[in-house]
C-alpha cells in the first residue's frame, strides 16, 4: 500500500513546503504571522516526538510524589527540602523543553534545501533569447497546471515591446521522477515524430537537457487552443461532442502511424514480442518489490498474473500513449486541437489505450465501434482484460513509488502525497474488483488468446 511508515517525515514535508514554497507567496501581514506560527507549531511537535523532548512519563512521576508528600497532615523538613528540588527539576524541565524547541527551530530555519519552484521570469527571458537569437523578447510565467506525478507544466507568453508574440508551454521533470521511465528527453523526439506525421499535438519548439539551466531537463511547445473537459477519472461536465466518437478516432489515427521515428524503441516500458511483455512485467515487479512497504495482495496476486498471461497481448506493436482521457485532450468548438502529457508513451500493444479510455466511459462498446470505424483492430476479450489490469497496477505502483520515495526522505513535496493517496484508494478497490471477476471466471491462467 501506499502508506506513510514516517510521521516525522510527514511534519518535516509540511514544515519545509509551507516555509519555502507557501510563506514566500503570502503577502498579507495576518496571513503571513498565522503561517509562520503554524510551522513554529509543526517544528515544535517534531521536537516533542524526538528522543530530546523531555519525558512526559518524569512530570507525571513528579506529581504523583508531591501529591504524597503534601497529601498527609502535614509537611516536615525533610519534606520541604525535597519540594524544593522538585522545584528546582520542573524548572530546568521546562528550560530544557524551551531550549530544545529553540534549537530545533533555528536548526529548521538554516536548512537550505534546494527549492524546485517555478522559474523566474528573468530565467524564461533567458532561455527565450537564446533559442529565439532574439535580444528584445521577454519571457514571462502566465500560469501553472496543478498536478502531475512526474513533470511541472507551465504555460509561458514570449513578448516583445509588451505585446504577446507567441504563447509557449514548459514541461519540465520534476528532480524526484524516474528519468529513465518518463523524461522530457524522452518525449520531444516522440512530439516532433506526431507532429510531422500530422498528429494533433503541440508543436515541440526546444529540448533542454542540460540540467544547469534550470535544474532539471525540460521541453518547450506551442501552446495549442482549447481546454480539458475532465480529469484522470472521466469527463467532469456534460460534453458538447460525442466522447466515443472522439477518442475512437484519435487513437485510431495515433495507432496508425509509424513508430519507426517515434524514438520509443529503447523505452524502458516498450515491448513488441512475448519475451519483451515477460521482461517487462519483471522490471515491473522489480520497481514495486524495491519500493513497497505495507504489501498488496491485489498487486502481488495481479502482477504475478501479468507474467503468467503475457501471450494475451503478444503480437501486435502500435505507439500508445499510457495516459489517455479527457485530462489531456485539449478540445474547443467540440474538436480536439491536441494530446497532451506524453510522459507515458512507448511502444506496445494498442489496446493498452483503449482499456485505459474505456474503464472511465459511459459507453465502452462505443468507444471501440468506433474505432474499429476509423480503422483500429478490435481487441478481444484477452487483450482488454489483461491491458485492464495492467493500467491499474501501474497507477497503483507509481503511487507505491511516490509515496517510498517521500518515506525515505528523497524529496519533502507533501502536495503530491494526496494525489499518490487518491490514485492508490480509487485504483486498487478496481483492480481487486477485476482480478476477482477474471480468476473466478477463468482460474489464474486465461489461455484463450
Amino acid at each position: 500500500m501506499a502508506v506513510f511508515t514516517d510521521p516525522d517525515l510527514l511534519l518535516l514535508g509540511l514544515a519545509r513546503t509551507l516555509r519555502q514554497r507557501v510563506l514566500p507567496k503570502i503577502t498579507d501581514e495576518s496571513a503571513l504571522f498565522a503561517a509562520e506560527k503554524s510551522i513554529e507549531m509543526i517544528v515544535n511537535l517534531m521536537h516533542r516526538r524526538s528522543t530530546a523532548a523531555p519525558s512526559l512519563d518524569r512530570a507525571q512521576q513528579m506529581a504523583s510524589e508531591i501529591r504524597q508528600l503534601t497529601g498527609g497532615e502535614g509537611v516536615g523538613r525533610d519534606a520541604s527540602g525535597r519540594l524544593l528540588d522538585l522545584l528546582r527539576e520542573d524548572s530546568c524541565w521546562y528550560e530544557e523543553d524551551q531550549a530544545g524547541h529553540r534549537a530545533r527551530i533555528e536548526a529548521e530555519n538554516a536548512v537550505q534545501d534546494e527549492v524546485f519552484d517555478v522559474p523566474t521570469d528573468a530565467a524564461l527571458t533567458a532561455i527565450l533569447r537564446k533559442w529565439s537569437g532574439d535580444d528584445a523578447v521577454e519571457g514571462r510565467l502566465v500560469g501553472r497546471a496543478v498536478g502531475g506525478y512526474s513533470k511541472q507544466t507551465l504555460f509561458v507568453d514570449m513578448l516583445r515591446g509588451g505585446a504577446v508574440q507567441r504563447q509557449l508551454v514548459m514541461r519540465r521533470d520534476l528532480p524526484f521522477a524516474a528519468a529513465d521511465r518518463s523524461s522530457v528527453t524522452l518525449e520531444y523526439p516522440l512530439l516532433r515524430s506526431l507532429f510531422d506525421q500530422g498528429y494533433p499535438v503541440a508543436e515541440p519548439l526546444l529540448l533542454e537537457a542540460d540540467p544547469a539551466i534550470l535544474q532539471t531537463p525540460f521541453l518547450l511547445s506551442e501552446r495549442m487552443p482549447g481546454r480539458l473537459y475532465g480529469n484522470s477519472l472521466g469527463l467532469g461536465e456534460t460534453p458538447d461532442f460525442d466522447p466515443e466518437a472522439m477518442l475512437g478516432r484519435l487513437l485510431a489515427h495515433l495507432h496508425s502511424l509509424d513508430f519507426s521515428a517515434a524514438g520509443l524503441d529503447g523505452a524502458p516500458d516498450s515491448a513488441t514480442s512475448l519475451t519483451d511483455q515477460q521482461e517487462r512485467i519483471d522490471r515491473w515487479i522489480e520497481i514495486y518489490r524495491a519500493h513497497v512497504e505495507v504489501p498488496s495482495a491485489a498487486l502481488e496476486i495481479g502482477l504475478a498474473w501479468l507474467r503468467a498471461n503475457a501471450h494475451l497481448v503478444a503480437g501486435r506493436s502500435a505507439i500508445v500513449h499510457g495516459d489517455v482521457g479527457f485530462h489531456n485532450i485539449l478540445i474547443e468548438h467540440g474538436q480536439a486541437t491536441a494530446l497532451v502529457d506524453w510522459e507515458l508513451a512507448h511502444i506496445a500493444n494498442p489496446v493498452e489505450d483503449l482499456a485505459y479510455a474505456s474503464s472511465y466511459l459511459a459507453r465502452p462498446d462505443a468507444l471501440i465501434d468506433h474505432y474499429v470505424r476509423n480503422g483500429g483492430t478490435a481487441p478481444t476479450a484477452g487483450e482488454l482484460a489483461y491491458c485492464r489490469v495492467f493500467g491499474d497496477i501501474r497507477n497503483s505502483v507509481y503511487g507505491t513509488v511516490t509515496m517510498a520515495q517521500f518515506n525515505r526522505g528523497d524529496h519533502h513535496d507533501v502536495s503530491v502525497l494526496p494525489i499518490v493517496l487518491s490514485s492508490y484508494w480509487t485504483y486498487v478497490p478496481k483492480l481487486e474488483r477485476e482480478l476477482g471477476e477474471i480468476i473466478a471466471a477463468r482460474g489464474f491462467y486465461w489461455l484463450e488468446s
